[in-house]
């Protein structure tokens, strides 16, 4: 595949409950302009890790593996990091998070891609009820 033809990478939670299915269709019909191509990055609580990666640092350094190999295979040029009340804050019990919380750690994960990737815009959502999103950063 020529690089080309990818133009991010969309970094999101792959739940598979029946209110987030179709997510990866979803951001595709909502958030990524129909004539571009970005690689998914998909993983359960995807956000959440790279928001916490000390609490998660086998999931974080898994996703930033698939991030890495696609920005060296694909030369993608943007990141949208998407998220949603997501049951993986559930393994950070006792720890009660609100929903203001959950947002804040979407825009902690792309900030993070920020730093670390200097130069490559990111845009990141928040997945309301049903299938709009909200742009947080």
């Amino acid at each position: 595949m020529s690089p080309k033809i990818i133009h991010g990478i969309c970094v999101y939670c792959s739940d598979p409950r029946p209110e987030n299915a179709n997510l990866w269709k979803h951001i595709k019909n909502y958030l990524i302009p129909e004539n571009q191509r970005f690689t998914p990055v998909g993983s359960l609580g995807a956000p959440v890790a790279l928001a916490r990666p000390g609490d998660f640092p086998v999931k974080f350094a898994s996703i930033m593996e698939d991030v890495d190999f696609a920005l060296e295979e694909f030369s993608e040029s943007r990141f949208i990091v998407v998220g949603h009340d997501c049951g993986i804050y559930k393994r950070l019990a006792p720890r009660k998070f609100s929903l203001q919380d959950k947002i804040a750690d979407v825009a902690a994960a792309a900030e993070f891609l920020r730093n670390r990737f200097p130069g490559m815009p990111v845009s990141a959502f928040f997945k309301r009820e049903g299938h709009g999103f909200d742009q947080i950063s």
